[in-house]
Parts: C-alpha cells; structure tokens; sequence
C-alpha cells in the first residue's frame, strides 16, 4: 500500500504543474486522492462537489487555505524540478539521462549534424564523438573509457544519481538496409555486471564513406536488457592462455571472445529511418515530448550456453553445452518511444 501511494504521490505532483489540467481537490493533500480536469468542464462546479464529497467534517474556511498555500508551495517545487536543466528525469522508481540524451540526439539528426570522422580509416570514433558532443551539450558529466573500456562512456556524476553507460555501435546503410543484421561486440557481452548501473546501447545507421561526413540515416537508443539480460555468463571476459601448443609444446592458444548479436533495427525494423528510444515496460516513463509507438517482447531462451569445448584438429564443428534455464519463457516487454 504504501509504494502505491507513494506512486501516486509522484503522480499526483506532475499533475498539478500540466497547465492543461485543474486539480479539483485542492484543499485535500492525501497521497492517493487526485483527480483533475481538463479544459472544457466545469471545473468550479466539478470542485464544489469534490470539496463537499471530500473534505474531512469540521474543515472550515481557514484550513482549507491553509491547505491550498501548502499545496501551492508543493506545486512550485514539482515545477522547479521539472523545468531544471540538470535533474534527470524522474520515472516511476528510476532515474535516468536517457530521455535528454535521447532528445538531444534526436535534434542534432533531424537538423542534418552528421558525424565526421577524424580520417578515411575511422571506424568507431565518428559515432562516439557525435553522441559525446551532444551529452556534452547538455552540460552533463561525461567519463569516456577508452577504445578497450567497456562501456563507452559513463553519464553522469558519481556524487548524485543516477550514472548509467552507453555503449556506441555504429553501422553502413547499403542499399537502402543495415550491411548487417548482428553487430559485434568484442569487450564484453552488453548485459555484464557494471556496478548495479543501467546501460544503454546507441546504434546509429550512417551513410557515406571515407573521411567525408557521414549523415545519420537512423538513430536508436535501446537499453540493455532487449539485447541481453544474462549477467555473469561470459567468465568475466577473461583472456584466457592456453599454453602447450606447437611441436615443441612452447607455443599458446589466445582465448580472445567476441560476441555477436542481433542489432536494435533487427528486432524493431519498422525503425528504419527513424529516431526511438527503448526502455524496459515496468519504467513507465511520463513525459509529454515522447509519444509510445510500439511495444516490443522478448521471451527468455528455455536452455542456456554454460560452455563450449573445440577439436584443435579442425575436424569438427564447436560443441556448445547448454543447461536448463529457471526463467525459461518469461516474456520481457519493452516501450518504444519516438519524439512527435
């Protein structure tokens, strides 16, 4: 009871700074209690009746002012909030940059600000520094990992909350279609444990080539659980050493994994083109700059990948070795959100 009506609490202040919206029970600042109107009715007579239906017996003329200068004071602050620059949003249990971040990508496409690379042979770098300036732009802190880091950059200062890591994927139009379905990743699968913080995956469709400008085609930010939702399962991303090889047993196997998955725009095609955001259903996001345009589901795999074991006689094919999985057939949702 008491998370509903803290949930409603929340609630009830985004209410109260709509200028679309009147609250009709002013004098009463239970959590639970909201009701509101739109333009168009009655709202004084919807009050009154509000008021006598509500109020508790033996409120009288003075208390309910009271009341009212309080609740007016609550609605100050709830606007304060939502009209600062640097608090990120506030969703029902979490908080996040994604949503400005989000935003801010989606102006510097649909105003034609393509990534340039720093040379003919960048692969990685023109997409990471196009999403560093934009996060920049909008004075939040920026912590970028290095080419081996994982993810990319962390959001976000360590003193407040919320942090949260974006990992860069970009990829070639060709022909009017992404080169490929599945993307690589060769740090560490996307849902490894970092720190309890959420991670976001940014995957940009480009077209153009060489050291000329490349305009972005489509824009999605995902995160991180529509990819994976699996922690702990890829040994921590060790570079195993596997010595005794050769001839004269001096020589050594290098262990270095790669991972491969299928990209944002194969699991939402009707994304091509476009610029979305992707979040996990039960977060519920509230904000009037995003429209919902889709729902996506997942369902967990009914085996898991413990290991594999390889014929260095090149003779056979891999043998993987699965074990049952306990969430076998859970569904995952996600939201698909676009601004209009």
């Amino acid at each position: 009871m008491g998370y509903a009506a803290q949930r409603s609490g929340t609630l009830r202040e985004r209410l109260e700074v709509l200028d679309c919206a009147v609250a009709l029970n002013d004098c009463n600042l239970g959590p639970v209690p909201c009701s509101v109107s739109i333009p168009g009715v009655d709202a004084t007579a919807a009050c009154e009746r509000e008021t006598n239906d509500r109020l508790p017996h033996g409120t009288g003329p003075a208390q309910c002012l009271h009341l009212s200068q309080e609740l007016e004071a609550r609605r100050q602050i709830a606007a304060d909030q939502l009209n600062s620059d640097t608090l990120p949003f506030r969703m029902t249990d979490h908080m996040t940059h994604s949503i400005e971040i989000f935003l801010a990508a989606h102006q510097a496409m649909t105003t034609g600000v393509d990534m340039i690379p720093r040379s003919a042979n960048d692969k990685e770098y023109f997409a990471q520094d196009w999403f560093a300036a934009r996060v920049a732009a909008l004075g939040l802190p920026l912590h970028p990992q290095g080419r081996a880091g994982d993810p990319d950059l962390w959001v976000g200062a360590d003193t407040q909350a919320p942090v949260e890591g974006y990992e860069i994927k970009s990829m070639a139009l060709r022909n009017g279609r992404p080169a490929r379905k599945d993307y690589d990743s060769r740090s560490i699968d996307p849902a490894e444990p970092k720190d309890d913080r959420d991670c976001f995956l940014v995957f940009l469709l480009y077209t153009g080539s060489g050291g000329k400008p490349r305009p972005i085609h489509s824009l999605c930010i995902a995160h991180r659980d529509l990819i994976n939702t699996d922690q702990g399962g890829a040994a921590f991303h060790i570079e195993e050493k596997i010595e005794g090889f050769g001839s004269y047993g001096d020589g050594a196997i290098r262990s270095r994994k790669q991972y491969r998955f299928p990209s944002p725009f194969t699991l939402d095609p009707t994304g091509l083109g476009r610029c979305r955001l992707i979040l996990p259903a039960e977060w519920e996001p509230a904000d009037a700059r995003l429209v919902q345009v889709g729902t996506l589901e997942r369902s967990i795999a009914y085996t898991r990948l413990d290991a594999y074991s390889i014929d260095l006689g090149g003779d056979t094919r891999p043998t993987p070795h699965a074990a049952p999985r306990l969430d076998a057939g859970q569904v995952r949702r996600f939201q698909v959100f676009e601004q209009p």
